[in-house]
């Protein structure tokens, strides 16, 4: 008998070797041939594989909407799809059964694709995958943080846009050189806090002495906290 299923896509910034498309796909392929009916498709992308279901807003609408779409399968492609976190994983899990769901994988890595729940080797199989799950995300962190400490310590350019007091290097666009406008401004704010004045009345005697963020308008309290800390 076919199942209705929900897809969930999940990306974050960190990888970018198996987009929305390419996940969609496979789970496609894999309905096609496991008796399954996608009745809907929802998208996490720029989404940690850490972080909780219930702020993951793709994830939270699948199950929402299943009952009303008479789906009782959520389809991935994935394990580490739905997480890259042992701990988000059970919880996830847990939440699917709790309303009667089942979880399965396109690439056949969440276990139960054999349609034995209770299989030990599935179960094993599912607790390795995801210990590597976790264990590739901490690496990609890891060797991200290097790098950026790397760039950090050459004065290189190592974000989108130039840290605060810093600016790109006419010369050299990779590289990092002070910006004394913004020097004179945290220095200012950290005389000022030394006054024991808050954020926010510390942003308004920097507008006073026309201190402004790169936008031109007035420095929010979270902008000044990072000048003073």
């Amino acid at each position: 008998m076919t199942r209705k299923a929900v897809v969930v896509l999940r990306v974050s910034t960190d990888e970018q070797h198996l987009g929305p498309a390419a996940q969609q796909a496979d789970c496609e392929r894999f309905a096609a041939h496991a008796d399954l009916e996608i009745v809907a498709t929802f998208m996490d992308i720029g989404v940690s594989g850490a972080t909780p279901i219930d702020e993951r807003e793709g994830f939270m609408q699948a199950m929402t909407s299943a009952p009303d779409l008479g789906a009782e399968v959520l389809l991935v492609q994935g394990r580490d799809r739905l997480a890259r976190s042992i701990s988000v994983a059970i919880a996830a899990e847990e939440a699917l059964r709790s309303q009667g769901m089942v979880l399965l994988a396109a690439d056949g890595s969440c276990g139960l694709e054999t349609g034995d729940p209770d299989d030990p080797d599935a179960f094993m199989m599912k607790a390795i995958r995801d210990v590597f799950a976790q264990y590739e995300r901490l690496t990609i962190k890891m060797r991200t943080k290097k790098a950026l400490r790397v760039k950090k310590l050459r004065g290189e350019r190592h974000c989108k846009d130039a840290p605060l007091g810093k600016m790109l290097d006419p010369n050299d666009p990779k590289r990092l050189v002070p910006n004394p406008v913004e020097e004179e401004a945290i220095q200012a704010a950290r005389l000022l806090r030394g006054e024991k004045m808050s954020l926010r009345k510390i942003s308004a005697e920097l507008a006073q002495l026309g201190h402004f963020n790169r936008a031109g308008n007035q420095l929010t309290a979270e902008q000044v906290r990072r000048m003073v800390v």
